[in-house]
């Protein structure tokens, strides 16, 4: 048998099975009447199908008086091929919550012929696909993408399993300029991890049945199938980037024989084989997506394959958020920089470096000669591995939905492939400025309102290279700090986060956290001149939609920073560090009147200094987004009463 097949036999020892230039609609719907020019979707398939046959089968033993083989050996070759185009044109809400029980594309197996003993043996090669149908989103689409399913040569069938190996291969191809048209859409279905905004799954198959009778009855005695099957899938999906991603490839070869009555050596195999290598996935489209025009509802005429109410109205209110990578290039380069010091924040949280580096900052002295203070390093590494090694209550905080305009929630299961870095709950760069606050007794809001204390200031001699920066034990021998090696400010940057206390730390998003740390400085999370620059305010009718998907995915990641801070382990890790401060400088005061060095009350300024200093400024957060939100509606409305007719009320009432 194994040379037999080894053979290059002429062409004309091979059979075929196919279907040229066939058109299936595979589902349609309209209900577009009802639902204001939205509500329809129509999926079709047009193309062409084949597999070419090899296949050989010997049997030896007794028919009378029962059947009964001695031997029984055969082999079944396949090369399968489909192009076609899938067409889509559709806009509404697509409910199939998982995938549809799969229907035949063609209602009858493609099977031109067969062969047969009169009475004792046939044989008969059938060809189909498999369909299936997926998606949960509310979708705009209209779209055509060219495909390529199939198999790299022969796939190898044979039994028993011991005769020859079973070898294949997927074609793994996709053709040029594979996707043609426009979608958008933001995913429905929360549990789909996947983003799947529309999916098809088709399944080649060819297959060779073979019937064994009884002597001269139509009875069956045994049987077998011998069969390929080659799974495709196509996904529209949102991409991590926060894109639209269209993604088309075969799956890998599935080979299988399957037996009853025929030979035990056959019986053995029980198994469905899996050979070759996985398709690579093509991306034939990444982009934002894109508006189709106005359009009402294509007709195509016959039946669907797919039946049942999966399409239903737009929700008017829905448009989708870009997440952070794809808002990245909305800022300048000079943007993503470490406030306190100059470091590039995009790099700082991806290297393999165990710890983070110690960050000067500037003191400034009533005396005018400043100084400087370091913090002590903290995990660092990994796109947030490090951190968690040490506290693997860090998480990975991010956006919980990021399609999802309307939720603001965080999660500290954040998509991986997102950028994050080590994230000080309180900001680092508050210490200097609560050191000025402590020697100056003056503090400044972000709109430059002057906060002075009701306490003494603190000595500038006792906080610069005085008891603040000496060992508790140095200069307290006699009260709680005999054994203590620590200096109080040591003892705060500690209580902020490091490689020794790395409890106060969480991952954070890269461009959550430049927006947190901006907020608490009192500055918006974007400058109004680079708001300009991004022309954000833009409401034309070919521009507009993109700038305001851009616009409130701007707004909403400022809104996150409130979500973020008020997050149970963020806001407990906020207190904890408030609180381990109160600790310290009550015990500093207290210290500094012990040993006759100062009467001090530095535990109610830094609570006077967090609470009219540095409240005011995230507060200012608030003021921003709502002056934003309120001019966004003002130019929207004004553009929609302005605008009869550019891009239709539909996608005005997106935005």
């Amino acid at each position: 048998l194994q040379t037999i097949r080894a053979e290059k036999l002429p062409g004309f020892y091979r059979v075929s099975l196919g279907k040229n230039d066939f058109s299936r609609l595979l589902y349609q719907e309209d209900h577009s009447g009802q639902c204001g020019g939205s509500g329809f979707l129509s999926v079709n398939l047009k193309g062409s199908v084949s597999s070419a046959l090899r296949w050989g089968f010997t049997m030896v033993g007794t028919i009378s008086p029962s059947l009964k083989f001695e031997e029984a050996y055969g082999f079944f070759d396949v090369d399968m091929d489909l192009s076609g185009t899938l067409s889509f044109d559709g806009r509404g809400e697509l409910g199939i919550l998982g995938r549809l029980g799969s229907q035949r594309l063609f209602d009858k197996h493609i099977s031109d012929f067969a062969w047969a003993h009169p009475g004792i043996v046939e044989f008969k090669p059938n060809m189909n696909v498999d369909m299936n149908l997926r998606g949960a989103s509310n979708i705009d689409g209209k779209f055509d993408l060219q495909l390529r399913a199939g198999s790299s040569g022969v796939v190898r069938t044979h039994a028993p399993p011991s005769v020859d190996t079973f070898t294949g291969d997927v074609i793994n191809a996709s053709p040029n300029g594979a996707f043609s048209g426009t979608v958008s859409g933001q995913r429905t279905d929360k549990t789909d991890s996947l983003g799947t905004l529309f999916g098809v799954s088709m399944f080649l198959r060819t297959w060779m049945e073979v019937s064994v009778f009884g002597l001269g009855t139509s009875s069956k005695v045994g049987n077998a199938e011998f069969s390929v099957v080659i799974p495709h899938d196509i996904d529209v999906k949102r991409g991590t980037s926060g894109g639209i991603e269209v993604i088309d490839g075969d799956q890998q070869v599935i080979s299988e024989a399957y037996s009853s009555g025929i030979s035990s050596t056959w019986e053995d195999d029980k198994s469905a084989h899996v050979v070759g290598v996985h398709g690579t996935p093509h991306i034939v489209y990444s982009g934002a997506g894109g508006e189709p025009p106005d359009r009402g509802p294509p007709k195509f005429p016959g039946d669907s394959l797919f039946n049942g109410n999966y399409m239903s109205c737009s929700k008017a209110t829905v448009i989708t958020c870009l997440n952070s990578t794809s808002l990245f290039g909305l800022f300048p380069s000079d943007y993503f920089v470490d406030l306190d010091n100059g470091q590039r924040i995009e790099g700082r949280g991806l290297l393999w470096e165990r710890t983070g580096n110690s960050r000067p900052y500037n003191v400034r002295t009533p005396s005018g000669q400043p100084f400087v203070i370091h913090s002590p390093p903290y995990p660092n590494g990994g796109n947030g591995a490090g951190l968690l090694v040490a506290n693997p209550n860090a998480g990975r905080y991010n956006l919980a939905d990021s399609e999802d305009c309307e939720n603001t929630d965080f999660t500290e299961n954040g998509d991986p492939a997102a950028t994050y870095i080590p994230e000080h709950s309180v900001e680092l760069g508050w210490m200097p400025e609560l050191l000025e606050y402590f020697m100056t007794g003056v503090g400044r809001t972000h709109d430059g309102r002057t906060v002075r204390s009701s306490e003494p200031i603190v000595p500038e001699g006792i906080i610069n290279g005085g008891f603040f920066m000496m060992p508790w034990g140095q200069w307290d021998a006699g009260g709680p700090h005999t054994n203590m090696a620590i200096t109080p400010l040591d003892e705060m940057w500690r209580a902020m986060g490091s490689v020794n206390n790395p409890g106060p730390l969480v991952n954070a998003e890269a461009l959550f956290n430049q927006f947190k740390q901006r907020m608490w400085r009192g500055q918006s999370p974007m400058a109004d001149t680079t708001w300009r620059a991004n022309d954000l305010d833009n409401t034309t009718p070919v521009a507009g939609p993109t700038r305001a998907q851009e616009a409130i995915s701007i707004i909403r990641m400022g809104i996150s920073v409130f979500s973020h801070v008020n997050n149970n382990h963020v806001n407990g890790n906020i207190a904890g560090v408030i609180n381990d401060f109160d600790d310290i400088l009550d015990r500093f005061d207290s210290a500094l009147a012990r040993n006759g060095a100062a009467i001090t009350n530095s535990r109610n300024m830094m609570l006077e200094s967090f609470y009219q200093v540095v409240m005011p400024r995230l507060e200012t957060g608030e003021s921003w987004v709502l002056e934003r939100i309120q001019r966004m509606r003002r130019n929207w409305q004004t553009a929609r009463h302005k605008n009869t007719q550019p891009i239709g009320t539909y996608r005005y009432l997106k935005i």
